[in-house]
Parts: C-alpha cells; sequence; structure tokens
C-alpha cells in the first residue's frame, strides 16, 4: 500500500488534535488543582471520592 502525502497529512493533525486535546486536559487539571474535573475523567476515582464523603458524611452526623 502506497502512504501518499495526504494520508501522512492526516496522520500528523490527528496526532496534532490528539495532544492538544490532552494539553487543555492537563491546562484545566493544573487550573482547578483537582485531577478530577468530571467523573469521566477517572471512574474509578470518583468512586473512591464518593465512598470517602459518604463516610466522612456519615461520621459528621454522630460527632
Amino acid at each position: 500500500m502506497r502512504v501518499t502525502n495526504r494520508m501522512l497529512n492526516n496522520i500528523t493533525l490527528n496526532n496534532i488534535n490528539h495532544n492538544l486535546t490532552k494539553m487543555g486536559e492537563f491546562q484545566q487539571q493544573l487550573s482547578s488543582g483537582c485531577r478530577v474535573n468530571k467523573p469521566s475523567d477517572d471512574p474509578i476515582a470518583v468512586t473512591k471520592l464518593l465512598m470517602v464523603k459518604s463516610t466522612l458524611a456519615f461520621h459528621e452526623q454522630y460527632t
């Protein structure tokens, strides 16, 4: 299969767009000071955060 200039350009542009997206996510994390800004960022971490918040709320009821 022949690799054309158009194919190379498309691959390069896709890689640039992907890297810009990742850079935007990292900038958002830096500016907010939070690693998880929305649940889809890290579903496992969000689950753990919700469990900790629930436990804290439960213990605050009795203190």
